[in-house]
Order: C-alpha cells, then structure tokens, then sequence
C-alpha cells in the first residue's frame, strides 16, 4: 500500500481502491455475520437497557449492533448492518434483506447455501483433504521453464489438477455405482480418493516409465502423529506405551506428545512431515521400554494367549534345532504382524540379531536377573533393569533369550515401517 492509502481516514475500506481491492470481497462475507456481537451470542444487545435514555432501543434481540454505532447519526432503528459498510453477501451477490425474502434473521444459513452452491466448494473440499490422505500439499505450477526437470514438475501439476478436478466433479455430483450416496457425501469422496494411483497403485497396474516419474512421492509414506502411533501400538501388540509406574498414563498422548510433534492448536498448529532428532530419541526410548515390558507379560501368560510370541518359549534357544525352528517361526510371526514382511532376508537379519545379542550376553557373563543394578560399580554400564512383578512374574533368564528377544522387538518396533503408514 503507498502512504497516502495508509492516511486515508474517509472510511478508506469502502472508498480507498488501494483498500477496497481486498474489502469488497471480505466485507460482504463479514456482513453475513451480523447477527453475532463480541460476546459470541445471537443478536447480543447488551447495552440496550442504557441506550433507552437516548430513545435508541427497539425490541430486544433484534440485532447484535454496538452501542458506540447506535449512538451515532447513521443508526436507524431496523438495522442490522453498518450503513458505511457494504451489504452482506457474497461473491457478488447481496443476501436479501427486506421483504418475505429477507435473511437477516438466519443470514449464516444464507451465506453457507451460497458458498455450498458455488462450484469451487467442491474444490476447496478435495484441496483441504489432499494433504491428509496423501501426506503432501498438491504439485505447485512451476513457474522456472528454464529448470531441467520443468517438464516432470508440470507434468505432475497437471496430473493432481485433473484429478482434483475429477474427484470434485465426483463430489458435487454423487459418485458412479450403486454404493453412492448422492452429492456432497465427504465419504464417497474419501472412497475416491483413497482408490486412486495418488494413494496406492491397483494390484498389476503397470506405469510407463514417464508415469512413474510424475507418480513418484505419491502414495503412502506419511509420518504418524503421537495419536496415531499410539493407536498402531495398541493394535499391534494389544498394549500402549504406558508410564513405568503408572498404567493409566499414556505416553505416546501425554509426557512425550509434544517432543513427538503433537500440537497444542495455538502456539503449535503444524505437524512435522520429516523426523528429527529429538522426534529419533523419542521413537529410541519408546521401543525399548515397550520391548522391556512386552516381552516379560508375553512369555508370562499360556502360549494360546499370546500375540507376539505364540510359537516359542523361553526354553528355546539356537543351540538345538528344535530351537531354531521355533526361534525362526516366531520372528516370521513377528515380521508378518508388525511389518508385513515376512521375506527371507529379513528373517534371517532378525534372527542373525537375536544370535549376536545372546551370545554377546553369553560370552561377557551378563547377569540372568532382569533387574539387575550393581551399586558398587562405578558406573552404570553394566546395569539393566525392567519392571517386574516380583511376586507371580519373570524376574530371571538362565537361558540368555529375554534380553536377545527385547532387542528384536526394539527393533522391529522402531523402524520406519511402524513410525510411518
């Protein structure tokens, strides 16, 4: 703005064009909520009673005016709005405001039928979820034609332009099929968007090789939040991450939410989309006290009721093949219900961890105890400790493999394929 807009003191939002280039399009919209005052309340007209002195009350609730504007010369009884303002409307079109047509009592509902009405609603909608559901804001238009990769960049903008074009299309519509469930129906669209090749590419589609270059980033791959980590883990191992001496606190939510990029939506209202090494320590702590505790309340309960280690006992150990068998088999079970990869190499990386833990363990004569703190030492190098229940849980190993099938959990539990969806 130059400096003579910014002097302007003659209602310079209605008459400046240096203000009114941005006022004519919001204030109309600001009108639509006329009704509302300060307070948040409907036709709020606090100051009514001490205004009747000056003879400029009529029915109470009729409007939600000040009293600084009712005192004045441009108030006359009736109004709603501000006579130096433009009228409520939008986009161009003035909400009624006389007559049997009138919508100054419910104007909102006026406005929101006219911006549901308008065909950039549908848009917007499939714009404001994008991010969401597919992890990424959609492909700018590039504007560098000099750049070596312009044309992949354009070709990319073109690609989720013409689908955000379809799935608007779709949504202000009523999508095909008998499962539709009409126009403007948010999980239809979602349906939509979730089936396409931005979210996940049908089974035995094939891409030229100029098509996966534009599709290339899209899909799955989005960092999960403290609330959603906090489900998976829940779901997978059938218990939370739960503060050492308190069940009920939940850590995932409560002390490490905000180290983990949780939001407070005030100071803090973006989600980060990478990790970074405080969000890496966190993720480094919770695998290994979830693996502490997972592993002891597993193997003390009957086989049968087991979900993370229902094929093998503490008695198993690599030095039997009966023991290798079982070992292998449960860190396949293990592989297909936290990864869903249960492929040869990474069995045999996942076992090839647990031999080298135990025979570390082994060859450094490591304590059998599970909590175990040799005060005298001068350091804590040689401490370990879990929780344990002294009086009907596990508080020995003699066999060396609570320790070694820790690990594997840590290890599994801290990679990218449960931190990421």
């Amino acid at each position: 703005m130059n400096s003579d807009a910014l002097r302007d003191s003659d209602n310079p939002t209605l008459n400046n064009p240096d203000c009114a280039v941005c006022h004519s399009i919001m204030d109309p919209i600001a009108g639509t909520f006329q009704n509302w005052g300060n307070s948040g309340q409907y036709k709020d007209q606090m100051w009514d009673l001490w205004l009747t002195q000056f003879s400029r009350l009529e029915n109470a609730g009729s409007n939600s005016l000040p009293a600084t504007y009712k005192l004045g010369s441009l108030f006359q009884v009736g109004d709603h709005w501000y006579r130096d303002m433009r009228a409520p409307g939008f986009n161009g079109v003035t909400m009624p405001t006389s007559g049997n047509s009138s919508r100054n009592d419910d104007s909102l509902r006026w406005l929101a039928s006219q911006i549901t009405a308008d065909e950039r609603f549908a848009t917007g909608t499939v714009k404001f979820w994008f991010k969401t559901l597919y992890g990424r804001e959609p492909y700018p238009l590039p504007t560098a034609s000099g750049d070596a990769d312009y044309a992949i960049k354009l070709a990319r903008y073109e690609l989720d332009q013409s689908y955000i074009a379809d799935f608007a299309a779709a949504f202000r519509n009523g999508t095909a099929g008998t499962a539709s469930h009409g126009a403007y129906n948010l999980k239809d669209l979602f349906v939509e968007m979730l089936l396409s090749p931005l979210y996940s590419m049908a089974s035995g589609e094939t891409f030229t090789a100029d098509e996966q270059a534009v599709l290339e980033g899209t899909g799955q791959g989005i960092l999960l939040s403290p609330e959603q980590l906090a489900r998976k883990l829940h779901s997978l191992t059938g218990k939370p991450w739960f503060h050492v001496w308190d069940a009920n606190r939940e850590q995932w939510q409560q002390d490490f939410y905000g180290f983990y990029g949780g939001i407070d939506s005030d100071g803090v209202t973006e989600r980060p989309n990478a990790m970074n090494t405080l969000m890496s320590t966190v993720a480094e702590r919770y695998s290994n006290e979830v693996a502490c505790q997972l592993v002891l309340d597993e193997f003390s309960t009957t086989a049968a009721n087991r979900l993370l280690f229902p094929l093998v006992e503490t008695s198993d150990t690599p030095a039997s093949s009966a023991g290798r068998t079982a070992i292998r088999a449960n860190i396949e079970h293990l592989l297909g219900r936290l990864w869903g990869d249960t492929s040869s190499t990474e069995v045999d990386a996942a076992y090839n961890l647990f031999v080298a833990l135990r025979d570390e363990r082994i060859n450094h004569g490591a304590s059998t105890v599970l909590y175990y703190n040799d005060e005298s030492a001068a350091d804590d190098s040689t401490d370990e400790w879990c929780a344990l229940d002294w009086a009907n849980g596990i508080t020995t190993d003699s066999q060396q493999v609570m320790r070694p099938w820790m690990g594997v959990l840590s290890y599994l539990l801290s990679d990218y394929r449960i931190l990421y969806e």
